[in-house]
């Protein structure tokens, strides 16, 4: 363990700003891989000197985060105009010997359990992530980064949803909508490694002010196959699911269809039917009356109406017509 010691003294009178400061920490730092707890003290004569103690697991750990994005964010709550006196400026870092194991106990029982993952930077074996709420990947460690055959740092910036299946990223994005965003219990989640491989992960999901948490470990083969049957027939359900909407269209478009042949076949049927029964016909003048009250010559009733007439000539008919072209 090693203890990273800031020193700093306020040069314009702004102690009581920067120690409300302090009060109202963005608390980003908590969840930093390697982070193990820290404490702010304040010279008791000289109350603009402030002494910012951080206890980290490895060096490595504590130069990640201050060299990355959350730290800059951490700071944003630092009061406007804030002058130091470059003198006192100095951050040392310190080997923690150990000591006395029941104050070791004591130092970490002081941390909530909720509010720190319990693994180490380099761990292999537990995974761990910090998203933003849009998906934005902000660190992982080098478990996550192995798992999706990535390099130290990569994962960064990439966005988490195109990391995982659809269903499940689709399902964590539900769990942060809730109102108890915190999983309850593990949550078996599917990533996508470089090669479009699926890897899958026993998860919890933990949510903070302006980020959540993922810390996830490798399930056992036995809860690994079975993963990979559930993937599988979701995967084939979703199919189903596409081929039946299209089935579903499909029917739709032809019963519509279908409809309008009963329709025009009922109203051809209408007409036929009233041909065979009784017809009104003008006896002067030889109209014939439809269904909707109009009077109309016979032809052109038979032809608006029957699917049985077909065009033709009689034969006085014909001889009309050929003794007509003779004429032309």
């Amino acid at each position: 363990m090693i203890l990273v010691i800031s020193t700093f003294k306020v040069k314009n009178g702004l102690e009581a700003a920067v120690r409300q400061a302090f009060l109202d920490r963005p608390h980003m730092v908590d969840d930093a891989p390697g982070f193990l707890g820290m404490e702010v003290l304040v010279d008791c004569q000289v109350d603009c000197v402030f002494h910012l103690h951080t206890r980290w697991t490895d060096e490595l750990s504590f130069k990640s985060w201050h060299s990355g994005p959350l730290h800059k964010l951490a700071h944003r709550g630092i009061p406007k105009g804030l002058k130091l006196d470059p003198a006192y400026t100095a951050v040392r870092t310190y080997d923690v010997l150990p000591g006395d194991a029941r104050a070791a106990s004591n130092m970490n029982q002081e941390l909530p359990i909720v509010k720190l993952p319990r693994f180490l930077a380099g761990t292999r074996s537990l995974h761990w992530l910090q998203a933003s709420f849009d998906g934005g990947i902000v660190a992982a460690n080098p478990a996550f980064e192995l798992l999706l055959q990535e390099s130290r740092g990569a994962l960064a910036g990439q966005s988490l949803w195109d990391r995982m299946t659809q269903a499940d990223a689709a399902s964590i994005q539900a769990t942060l909508n809730s109102e108890n965003a915190d999983s309850e219990g593990p949550m078996l989640l599917n990533f996508v490694d470089r090669d479009q491989s699926v890897q899958t992960l026993e998860c919890h999901v933990e949510v903070r002010r302006e980020h959540f948490v993922l810390i996830g470990e490798p399930v056992r083969e036995h809860d690994r196959a079975l993963a990979k049957e559930l993937l599988e027939l979701n995967n084939r359900w979703a199919l189903l699911v596409r081929e039946n909407e299209k089935n579903v269209k499909a029917l739709r478009q032809t019963n519509e269809e279908l409809d309008i042949a009963l329709s025009d076949l009922k109203e051809s049927h209408w007409h036929l039917r009233k041909i065979q029964e009784t017809l009104p016909i003008c006896m002067y003048c030889g109209k014939v009356k439809t269904g909707d009250a109009r009077w109309e010559g016979v032809v052109e009733y038979l032809k608006a109406n029957s699917l049985f007439l077909s065009h033709g000539c009689c034969p006085g008919c014909l001889d009309l017509m050929n003794e007509q072209e003779g004429q032309v």
